[in-house]
């Protein structure tokens, strides 16, 4: 990654460009007389963990960008904008290489590197411009049936046993999931339901982004779990930032919900 963010604050002057990369994803912003236009593009193909900002960019290009929305704009003469890595608005899916089984009484921890979003905001407006994954995503249904469940995006998450080491991650993100089984029975999973939109975004000294810890402790019986978000350890001399808040305001630590909610 490069020494310099990619993400943050930005100010355009008329007839300048903004070009960014992150991970499969290409956006270019163009400041031209009364309206600003924003490409983007977000490739198929290999993951890639790269995040550059090009500020101004001398050479645009924008044939390979195949999306395209105009904003108008009321000719002064800086646009201030900012573009934001954010977690998605729905769960993310994941799935292991293959079943994992968590024995009666015995407990797993699960580290899942998920795509980030980027979010472009004008500073004068609340609402965000747009949204773009960071690679290629689709729509999943997570649930039993039809009528129960909800919608979510599938990727290709990567989903390990054993923790990754501390590489700098331009446009991913890594979450601790830990299981302990309280029931009598082992415990089988095949998908895992991200909660996305309730966690928060951190990033740390490492040039890593993370979430919170997800603890669940299986119930007796099989149909419940008691989920706790934890929050970020800082130990040493991590430094840790708060880049975005929770979407949507977390459930209160200590929840009990349908086991089925979270994995199948």
């Amino acid at each position: 990654m490069n020494e310099r963010r990619w993400w943050g604050h930005f100010a355009v002057d008329n007839g300048q460009n903004i070009r960014w990369h992150c991970g499969n994803s290409h956006l270019l912003l163009s400041r031209l007389p009364q309206e600003f236009r924003v490409r983007w593009v977000v490739m198929t193909g290999p993951r890639q963990d790269i995040g550059e900002v090009e500020y101004p960019a001398k050479k645009v290009d924008p044939s390979a960008l195949k999306n395209e929305a105009r904003f108008a704009h009321g000719g002064q003469d800086i646009l201030s904008v900012s573009l934001i890595p954010v977690l998605p608005t729905r769960p993310v899916v994941g799935r292991p290489d293959c079943p994992l089984f968590v024995l009666p009484g015995d407990e797993a921890t699960i580290f899942l590197e998920h795509p980030l979003w980027l979010q472009l905001r004008s500073d004068a407006h609340r609402d965000p411009l747009l949204e773009v994954p960071s690679e290629r995503v689709s729509d999943t249904w997570f649930g039993s049936s039809l009528t129960s469940g909800e919608l979510c995006y599938g990727s290709k998450i990567s989903c390990e046993l054993t923790p990754m080491p501390p590489t700098q991650r331009a446009s991913h993100v890594l979450t601790r999931i830990m299981i302990r089984n309280r029931a009598q029975t082992k415990l089988h999973i095949e998908r895992i339901n991200l909660p996305a939109p309730h966690l928060s975004l951190y990033f740390s000294n490492e040039h890593m982004f993370f979430t919170e810890t997800i603890k669940f402790d299986h119930l007796e019986g099989g149909e419940f779990a008691h989920v706790d978000l934890l929050r970020p350890d800082i130990s040493g001399s991590e430094v840790i930032e708060l880049i975005a808040k929770p979407r949507f305001q977390a459930e209160r630590i200590g929840v009990v919900r349908a086991f089925s909610s979270w994995f199948s």
